[in-house]
């Protein structure tokens, strides 16, 4: 066997190794991983219960005042509900109300937007351009003026 053909066998083996660790890699994400036999699946309100009487309040925490479950359970309805007007309510403001007698804005014309006054930018410009009419004017009379005279 030559060189060769060793490198040629070692470059596919290489390879295969990296096509299969790729296909590993995207298929492993699509598998979820297996539920926790030992704990059952609590609902959102229960999990809230529980966080609220964990709570540390001085030296011990909120079980530790004994408070009763009837309290407990809306205190934390209106803790999931704080938590959903937050991550997922959103809250669209109404239209001012259109009144009856129109406002001082509304009688005012619109003034065209097309229209732009003349800026200081625009006046070198201008100047330039009245400069150099004159002094077309200019030759043009001096020229009409030689014409007529003999020399």
């Amino acid at each position: 066997m030559t060189l060769l053909q060793t490198h040629g066998r070692s470059q596919a083996k290489l390879g295969a190794m990296i096509l299969e660790l790729a296909l590993l890699a995207a298929v492993g994400p699509l598998q979820a991983p297996p539920p926790a036999p030992d704990q059952p699946p609590i609902s959102i309100e229960e999990e809230v219960l529980r966080n609220i009487k964990a709570q540390p309040l001085g030296k011990g925490t909120v079980a530790d005042l004994a408070l009763p479950d009837e309290f407990l359970k809306r205190m934390g309805d209106r803790v999931i509900r704080s938590s959903f007007e937050q991550q997922f309510r959103i809250v669209v403001p109404d239209p001012p109300p259109v009144s009856a007698m129109p406002d001082a804005q509304a009688q005012k014309p619109q003034k065209d937007a097309s229209f732009q006054p003349p800026s200081a930018v625009n006046l070198p410009l201008v100047i330039g351009t009245i400069v150099l009419a004159g002094f077309l004017v200019y030759l043009f009379i001096t020229a009409r003026s030689r014409k007529k005279m003999p020399l």
